[in-house]
């Protein structure tokens, strides 16, 4: 009976959301969000498009060769280079 009674009274007592932050600032956040995106994109075309390897050799013959061995391994030194020559 007594919660009969309070029940209209009790969209008084909901407290109001809180907001802690301004259009601003939700504005700040997606712009920065976007340009993430973008530079990321930008970044991951660049490996798949174009020449993104180019290992150093004197002979064209092996160019194709030696990209891909500096692709799978990270670098390649012909052993001439090694000894000072």
């Amino acid at each position: 009976m007594l919660y009969n009674l309070l029940k209209p009274l009790s969209g008084f007592w909901k407290p109001k959301p809180i907001k802690i932050h301004n259009n601003v600032f939700s504005l700040h956040g997606k712009f920065t969000v976007g340009l993430l995106i973008i530079f990321s994109l930008v970044i991951s075309v660049k490996e798949y498009f174009g020449d993104p390897i180019n290992c150093m050799v004197d002979n064209k013959d092996d160019k194709s060769f030696a990209d891909y061995y500096c692709w799978i391994h990270g670098t390649y030194i012909q052993k001439r280079y090694l000894n000072g020559e």
